[in-house]
């Protein structure tokens, strides 16, 4: 990240912060730095023991830290509630996966399975 988010400690900071126009978009530079933002800033603010008033402060202060959308950012939110962490909840392909992206459709390449052939 090319900004500090851990100069913030306060809602009001973050209002400040949110009320500069100067203060641009600041975008991660991979997954694992945005996710570690989110989380140290939901730690850092008592996330869950927030207003919803200033849950929304914080959730659109994340917005424009980390160029997340917002269901984006709700989504990784619930996860951090549910287990206490935010990690990267894609599946890597398996040795199943791959197998079958190799495989042509039913009755590919087949001689004996083509209808129009007599063989």
């Amino acid at each position: 990240m090319t900004s500090h988010p851990d100069r913030i400690r306060t809602l009001d900071q973050i209002r400040r912060f949110l009320d500069d126009n100067r203060a641009v978009n600041v975008r991660a530079d991979d997954r694992e730095s945005t996710y570690t933002v989110i989380r140290q800033t939901l730690v850092r603010f008592e996330y869950h023991r927030l207003s919803k008033p200033d849950k929304g402060l914080v959730k659109a202060y994340l917005v424009r830290m980390t160029g997340l959308s917002r269901a984006q950012l709700t989504r990784l939110i619930a996860q951090h509630r549910r287990t206490g962490d935010i990690r990267d909840r894609r599946r890597r392909p398996g040795p199943s996966q791959r197998a079958a992206s190799k495989v042509g459709p039913p009755g590919g390449d087949d001689p004996s399975n083509d209808p129009e052939t007599d063989s």
